[in-house]
């Protein structure tokens, strides 16, 4: 996303732990605990550029979440990573982690969940002798999507304070591709299959 983000002329920071990619024309930052350098005091100093795009490696505590919305809701795009089940529950989760219902619904634009199963290996047809998957038949990994865009009818439930299923259930116009989707169409390609 990143990448496709820079073309568009945008001025960009990421904060890691650690950075893990070298992107061009991209300023990142790697957290450092021990030197007092956390996400938040990062995020922090970062905000003095003036960045388009804030990534924010992941979400760990309250103070980094509670920074990272007061920049959303100052028209910052922001992009970051927590840990939940899928889509929905990464509504509950910023709400478990202190942030309002109204802030979650304010500054939610767009949740893609992940999962990684192994990928099929185009060379299994060597069988037991095959260097890549040692007969396996799975060589890395693929990682299985869902997507769910925030509507008007979605923060309306949010700030209700609906969860799970309700969330979504009867819900017109929302665009929601759920893993089963996204796993039938990987398994259709031959990119991992129906038992994995």
């Amino acid at each position: 996303m990143l990448n496709v983000i820079s073309t568009l002329g945008k001025n960009i920071l990421t904060i890691e732990n650690p950075v893990e990619y070298e992107l061009r024309g991209i300023t990142q930052v790697s957290v450092d605990p021990d030197q007092k350098m956390g996400f938040a005091e990062a995020l922090r100093a970062g905000l003095r550029q003036d960045p388009d795009v804030i990534l924010v490696g992941e979400i760990r505590d309250e103070e980094t979440i509670e920074i990272a919305v007061k920049v959303a809701l100052a028209d910052h795009l922001v992009l970051t990573t927590l840990h939940s089940w899928n889509a929905l529950t990464v509504i509950q989760g910023l709400v478990k982690l202190g942030i309002s219902r109204d802030f979650v619904a304010e500054t939610l634009n767009f949740i893609v969940s992940q999962k990684l199963v192994r990928r099929l290996c185009r060379h299994r047809g060597h069988g037991k002798t095959c260097s890549r998957c040692r007969g396996s038949g799975y060589s890395r990994r693929v990682p299985l999507y869902e997507i769910l865009r925030v509507n008007q009818d979605l923060r309306d439930r949010i700030r209700k304070g609906r969860t799970g299923k309700r969330l979504t259930e009867g819900l017109s116009g929302l665009y929601i591709c759920p893993m089963w989707k996204t796993a039938g169409r990987l398994a259709e390609l031959k990119r991992t299959d129906w038992q994995e």
